[in-house]
């Protein structure tokens, strides 16, 4: 008969089941309370962020601003928000200001100003 040697995974994982806490627990620690979500929104709301590309003659851009654009943006501004929680339904592709929905939690989403000006 083999015996198997303890790996270290093994040992972290003895580990995490020591120091887990319940489910319950866990969601109180990590879900800021409703009056903290809706003061971000309203934070959120406030901004008008700006993106300058390269577009074609009729306002197309080469290229597009995506999500992650738009969540780079809100960190230069001192904002962590996951890129998965902007809610674009595609693209931005062309020259213009464009609202931009954030999903803050359930059904609280905050709508961004973003202006997307030409290179010039």
């Amino acid at each position: 008969m083999s015996r198997r040697r303890r790996s270290e995974s093994d040992e972290s994982f003895a580990a995490a089941m020591r120091d887990a806490t319940p489910l319950e627990d866990r969601k109180k620690i990590r879900t800021p309370p409703a009056e903290q979500i809706e003061a971000l929104r309203d934070l959120l709301q406030a901004l008008e962020l700006e993106v300058i590309a390269k577009a074609g003659e009729e306002g197309k851009l080469f290229g597009s601003v995506t999500s992650a654009h738009v969540a780079d943006l809100l960190a230069e501004k001192g904002f962590e928000i996951d890129r998965r929680k902007i809610a674009l339904r595609e693209h931005i592709k062309e020259v213009g200001e464009h609202a931009v929905p954030v999903r803050l939690r359930g059904d609280l989403v905050a709508e961004l100003r973003l202006k997307v000006s030409a290179e010039e």
